[in-house]
């Protein structure tokens, strides 16, 4: 068996010969042959001559176990208490206990798979990783699937009690809790009565008591989940009906989880000990966001087929994260930096695929276990994105209850929108087609190729004929997925004529022709007399008819024949699962598997064909449809179409079947008033006598902690020409900004254009001034780049979209922040122009009911990054002149919590920002030499 030795490698400060601590030292020649860890691999580049040794990356090892993260550094792993070289020593001795707990099938599979990627070290660790099993006498005989639990004894809830049938919350007594005195303030350490937070608490408990709908803002710093989440919980447990807490972001889900739900549970089980179990709360996902043990099986038996060479290394990691997963949440898995969203395709199973209780894995089933967690639980906290998918699949998803609260609520229209949204692309079917046959020759992957090698080996069924049928059918598949391929990209090929003289997204629409019908092939094979009708685009403001290059014709047969062929491989697809699924009656049930996924093959097929003609039709008027370029190709496009309004599925799917909707927000008025979002989310829709509007105010004293500017010395951010200079000016600016705080600034851009132009200017200014620029896109994730800026390094952060919201940086680290235009929504957005048109032609005004809304809600997010706590000062400069030059800028001032201060030049704005500074604590502040 091999032997393995420590080395620590250590490099003197003159950059000289390297000094090797090796454990255990042996002969030089015998080293010649060991398997070294190492803090250094590169160190022993020519050190083995016989060839015969080779040196393993302890800190590869520990990735692959989880002890680090991919964008750590090595010594972030190492105990802070003794020397770098016992530090090693401790987390090698730390890291072989734990591989020596593995299984012995990881070993001999990832041994393997590093054979074939030609990584001779890590092979060999694995190699002896294994012959250690084996010699230790510790080798399984288990199957794989063996590793991953049976979790069994989850008590699921029966049907909640009617309204009419719960106890009402004592809402005084509620309020108390968080009233000075109460338990939260005994139980948290420097906790200060909050007024909005108590006030937002008796709202909430008065809508589950009167069975209403709530819509609450509640500023920034009011402690809005401790307030919806009390009175929560004490429904759950006072009537064991479950609450339901939805969020737009993860971010807010953890927090949750792991650090508001933990209290709440402590003082609601106070309340009556003994008297009743203790509360329950979990998290629940949708069911991509779980590790599927059959697709892991595939992958085991057939990664070779189903993997590309660079997908084998994610296979690797996420091997060992399997094993050592509690709830095969993949959240956990891709937030670690292992893989991408290519990759966990492979890890998950859609709703198609999933066997039920049908599957071999089900009672040791991630999502199975998640959803009895659910079932059992009395808080059940998911995303909106989950909410929408329940009830459009009529509600087997979530558990059965009366009471929801979104959270992060203006957000709403957006999640919904993009849920119900149809998409025609290229990419959707392709994903699609690799289900069934990917690869060529010896290295095909998919559903009928996994299929045919059971075949081919003989152990599938002992029936020659049906055999014999379901070899023809393979082939027959093959064949038509190639012809579909062909016929997708002729399709789309002929769609990117639309585009024709138009720069991105284009929105489209049919005209029917009432006189004239044509004979169309429906997704199921059968003629289907349409109407002919006249396709236009919208161009320059108005629709107009097509390119002349366009020919409707071309389209429409070249969507008929891809629509037959997807039919065929469909219907080939579904009988070949019935033959199989008879073949199985008497013998091996273990192949329901590859059933399984040949009629979720099927129906995806069936799913595209029938969007094929939903889409191309372009003919619904509650619907926007558009055509946009596939990414980068302008030869291929995609096709859409979305809902123009969400109010009356919001009131069909919510309102009308839940007794209580809490929505909440920090920035859900616009000028004080509800009536943007409630004519958005439907709340209009809903009887008076059911609805109730309310404010919980903040709490920090905004005049005090902040100060907002707008230089009026920047030019406008529109038009061609203006840009340029508008760019030039912003960046200088920022420049002198970012020097004079040290970085500890965060800039908002509306678009990557700007924010990467500007960031080209003064990346390398800053970066002689020992200031770290920070960009979104380039410097890492969205996760990445706010944990680096936490830090409180000398850094400053550009960032876009997703950095409106969501993103809490406490303290200095974060005292300035830069809007660095208005937050309209793009121009040629075709949902925002056809919802925009739809207000106009039914007399209202877009811009004012619609567009500048939507701007001033996103402008709060952005403005609200800033001040996070009691103790937070900054100043936050809004770039964009039009804020004090335009009439509607009065609609962006008043939103604010503080005034806004015209500032005539950059050096009054430095000027006045120090003068600001000057008068807090900070020592941040410097001089930047004007």
């Amino acid at each position: 068996m091999s032997q393995i030795k420590t080395v620590w490698v250590e490099h003197d400060s003159e950059g000289g010969t390297p000094s090797f601590s090796i454990h255990p030292s042996g002969e030089e020649d015998a080293e010649q042959d060991a398997l070294f860890v190492t803090n250094d691999p590169a160190a022993f580049d020519g050190f083995f001559t016989c060839g015969g040794g080779a040196a393993v990356d302890i800190f590869e090892l520990c990735r692959l176990l989880g002890l680090a993260r991919v964008d750590q550094k090595f010594d972030q792993l190492l105990p802070g208490d003794v020397t770098a070289e016992q530090g090693f020593r401790q987390l090698w001795i730390r890291l072989d206990s734990r591989f020596a707990a593995l299984p012995l099938w990881v070993f001999e599979l990832v041994q393997s798979i590093y054979a074939g990627l030609g990584e001779i070290a890590m092979s060999r660790f694995f190699k002896y990783c294994a012959e250690r099993a084996r010699a230790d006498g510790t080798a399984d005989t288990e199957v794989w699937s063996g590793c991953f639990k049976i979790r069994n004894g989850y008590q699921q809830k029966v049907h909640p009690p009617r309204h009419d049938e719960c106890e009402a919350l004592e809402i005084d007594q509620l309020a108390a809790y968080l009233e000075t005195g109460g338990t939260y303030q005994q139980r948290v350490a420097g906790y200060e009565e909050r007024p909005g937070q108590v006030s937002m608490l008796r709202q909430v408990a008065e809508a589950f008591n009167r069975r209403s709908h709530l819509v609450i803002e509640a500023g920034t710093g009011v402690g809005k989940s401790i307030a919806y989440l009390l009175p929560a919980a004490a429904w759950a447990r006072l009537n064991g009906s479950p609450v339901i807490i939805s969020t737009n972001t993860r971010n807010l889900q953890s927090q949750l989880i792991d650090k508001e739900l933990p209290l709440i549970k402590e003082i609601v089980d106070s309340i009556s000990a003994g008297d009743r179990r203790p509360l329950r709360a979990t998290l629940l996902k949708g069911r991509n966001n779980y590790l599927c043990l059959r697709q892991l099986g595939t992958l085991i038996d057939f990664s070779m087929f189903e993997l590309e060479r660079p997908e084998m290394r994610h296979l690797i990691t996420a091997l060992f994260w399997a094993l050592r997963t509690d709830d095969g949440d993949l959240d956990n898995f891709a937030g670690s930096g292992h893989a991408d969203s290519a990759f966990l395709s492979h890890l998950y199973s859609s709703g198609e695929e999933c066997g039920g209780r049908g599957c071999r894995y089900y009672k040791r089933c991630f999502m199975q276990q998640a959803r009895q967690r659910a079932m059992s639980s009395d808080i059940i906290v998911v995303n909106h994105a989950l909410v929408f998918a329940e009830a459009s699949s009529g509600g087997n998803i979530l558990p059965p209850c009366g009471q929801i609260i979104f959270d992060e609520a203006h957000n709403l229209e957006e999640s919904a929108t993009r849920h119900l949204c149809v998409e025609l692309s290229l990419f959707r079917l392709m994903a699609a087609l690799k289900r069934v046959t990917r690869g060529r020759a010896g290295h095909r992957g998919g559903v009928i190729e996994v299929l045919g090698r059971h075949i081919e080996n003989g152990a599938l069924t002992r029936d020659k004929e049906v055999r014999h049928n379901l070899t023809e059918k393979i082939a027959a598949v093959r064949m038509l997925v190639e012809q579909i391929r062909r016929s997708a990209l002729r399709f789309f090929e002929i769609g990117a004529v639309l585009l024709e003289n138009c720069d991105g997204a284009t929105r489209m629409r049919s005209i029917v022709d009432l006189d004239k019908e044509v004979q169309s092939t429906n997704a199921f094979g059968a003629n289907t007399p349409l109407h002919r009708f006249k396709r236009q685009i919208f161009k320059n403001g108005a629709f107009v008819s097509c390119p002349a290059s366009h020919d409707e014709e071309l389209l429409r047969y070249s969507k008929d024949a891809l629509k037959q062929q997807l039919a065929e491989t469909a219907t080939h697809l579904q009988e070949m699962a019935i033959k199989l699924r008879q073949a199985m009656e008497g013998e091996l049930a273990m192949y329901g598997d590859q059933a399984q996924g040949l009629e979720s093959c099927a129906v995806r097929l069936r799913e595209f064909a029938a969007d094929l003609d939903f889409v191309t039709a372009a003919t619904e008027t509650e619907y926007v449809f558009w055509v946009e370029p596939a990414g980068r190709d302008r030869r291929r496009v995609s096709m859409f179409g979305a809902p123009l309004s969400i109010a009356g599925t919001l009131n069909e799917t919510l309102y009308k079947t839940r007794d209580t909707c809490v929505f909440c927000s920090a920035t859900l008025r616009v000028s004080g008033s509800f009536a943007y979002i409630n004519r958005r989310l439907g709340f209009d829709l809903i009887e008076s006598e059911r609805f109730m509007e309310k404010v919980a105010p903040s709490p920090f004293d905004y005049i005090r902690q902040c100060v907002v500017y707008a230089p009026q010395f920047m030019p406008e951010p529109t038009g061609t020409g203006s840009l340029s200079c508008y760019i030039d000016t912003l960046s200088s600016m920022m420049l002198d900004l970012f020097v004079a705080t040290g970085g500890r600034a965060l800039a908002l851009f509306t678009s990557y254009d700007m924010m990467n132009r500007v960031a080209g200017l003064i990346e390398e200014p800053l970066r002689e001034q020992g200031i770290t620029l920070l960009v979104h896109g380039k410097s890492g994730t969205r996760d990445q780049l706010t944990r680096i800026f936490r830090a409180g390094e000398r850094c400053a952060l550009l960032g876009t979209h997703s950095f409106w919201e969501g993103v809490d940086v406490i303290g200095e680290a974060l005292s300035c922040v830069v809007v660095a235009r208005l937050p309209f929504a793009a121009v040629g957005d075709p949902i925002v122009e056809a919802r925009c048109e739809q207000i106009q032609i039914a007399g209202g005004n877009a811009f004012r009911e619609f567009s500048l809304p939507q701007a001033v809600i996103r402008f709060r997010q952005g403005f609200g990054r800033l001040i996070r706590t009691g103790n937070d000062r900054g100043v936050v400069v809004v770039a964009d002149p039009r804020i004090v030059t335009k009439r509607y800028g009065s609609s962006f001032v008043k939103s604010l919590p503080c005034p806004v201060l015209k500032v005539r030049s950059p050096e009054e704005l430095m000027c006045k920002a120090g003068d600001f500074f000057a008068g807090s604590t900070s020592t941040m502040w410097k001089k930047a030499e004007l």
